[in-house]
């Protein structure tokens, strides 16, 4: 699982776009190795946002499963990190928003 989505301002994504390219597959890397994941397990997009004036401009949404070792300090130090990964690779303030879902209650359907 994770499922992420990171909302980027429509200006943003348009004047950083190789920034954001660049910064997906580092995003990646860094779920993969702090929830112990696989890349296949991630699913993370992008999506171009308006918004109002004085609103943080990157704004990450993160689903995890609920597991043992996923304390609520564990889960704020992998979200910091993840915010400021992205902070740093585009230029501007991020902000995370994380959910943690019971594994009993996500259900997932793939493609054929």
């Amino acid at each position: 699982m994770p499922n992420v989505k990171l909302y980027l301002d429509e200006g943003v994504l348009h004047d950083r776009q190789g920034d954001v390219d660049a910064l997906l597959p580092r995003m990646r890397d860094l779920i993969c190795a702090g929830l112990g994941v696989t890349a296949e397990a991630c699913h993370i997009v992008v999506l171009g946002v308006r918004s109002p004036s004085g609103q943080t401009p990157v704004n990450i949404e993160i689903c995890l499963l609920k597991k043992p070792g996923r304390t609520r300090a564990a889960v704020e130090l992998f979200c910091s990190d993840l915010r400021d990964l992205a902070a740093r690779a585009v230029g501007v303030p991020a902000a995370i928003r994380c959910t943690l879902a019971e594994p009993e209650d996500y259900i997932v359907i793939r493609a054929g």
